[in-house]
């Protein structure tokens, strides 16, 4: 499975060297392409999503990176009778900052938790490496005092394998599949974990990860948090990195569009006063795969 060629939004902003670019989309608040320039688009990207239809009534998916608040099961408390996530979609278009080789992504106000999404970007001078400093900043009452944390969901197009490097010291297994899935098939040897993606039905599983890596075309695509720039305090077991393989077979997809797979990371909680924030680190590469 090769990377997709994309149909850019109509308003984006773009940083990139002499190699490669990233651009986000502040009508969807999500980066929507990462690559080399004039290559392919490494993020899965929905060119249909208007039309798809969805699990989250009011809610698109138009592929790319994006930040949800974590931990999903507080959003029902958080904003009772609402099914989409919580700040997606937005009222308003995110505002984008440039500077240079940096973007500065800044959400509206997420009501029922007084939080804004801040997303700091930067992309090195040369290479393809990508830093990403996510925060929910606390700038006003929301409606409940529960704790938050960042919850970063990169869709890629799907490979035919994804690999898991363990966090040193995991207890063993160092993984679960998330209630009412089963993920098949999986191999842990040296810390790492392969994770061959089943066709059919969705899974989703749980590691104890800090990187996450697949295959594509003659490309390796890397997804690590960076711990010194992450929140202190206890993670959720098997919640740190979580994958999710979308079906070929997929309802929630238009015929024509492939499927997809997530590689998700989740922040520690941390109840929130006004004018603190909690953070997230993760970067990005591009590596060409050796034989």
């Amino acid at each position: 499975m090769h990377p997709q060629n994309l149909s850019a939004p109509s308003k984006v902003s773009r940083i990139a060297n002499d190699g490669f670019e990233l651009v986000a989309s502040p009508e969807t608040g999500r980066v929507t392409a990462y690559g080399p320039i004039g290559g392919p688009n490494f993020l899965w990207h929905n060119p249909r999503a208007l039309e798809t239809p969805v699990p989250f009534p009011g809610w698109s998916n138009w592929g790319g990176d994006k930040v949800w608040i974590w931990p999903e099961e507080d959003w029902a408390k958080w904003n009772p009778g609402a099914k989409h996530p919580p700040g997606d979609p937005c009222a308003t278009p995110h505002q984008i900052e440039r500077d240079g080789l940096s973007l500065r992504m800044i959400s509206p106000v997420v009501p029922a938790y007084g939080v804004q999404i801040v997303r700091e970007i930067s992309l090195e001078p040369t290479g393809s490496r990508v830093t990403f400093l996510n925060r929910l900043e606390k700038v006003c009452h929301g409606q409940l005092s529960l704790p938050v944390g960042v919850w970063t969901v990169t869709q890629i197009p799907a490979p035919a394998k994804i690999f898991a490097r363990l966090c040193a010291h995991a207890e063993a297994p160092g993984y679960e599949s998330f209630p009412g899935t089963c993920w098949p098939n999986v191999k842990s040897e040296g810390g790492i974990i392969t994770l061959p993606r089943p066709s059919s039905p969705w899974q989703k599983i749980g590691l104890e990860a800090d990187a996450l890596s697949l295959q594509l075309g003659e490309h390796l695509f890397s997804v690590e948090t960076s711990a010194e720039l992450n929140a202190t305090g206890p993670y959720a077991p098997c919640r740190r990195a979580q994958v999710f393989s979308d079906p070929d077979d997929s309802s929630f997809r238009l015929p024509g569009t492939p499927p997809y797979i997530e590689f998700e990371f989740t922040s520690p909680v941390k109840a929130l006063e006004i004018g603190e924030s909690v953070s997230l680190g993760v970067t990005w590469q591009i590596l060409l795969r050796t034989r």
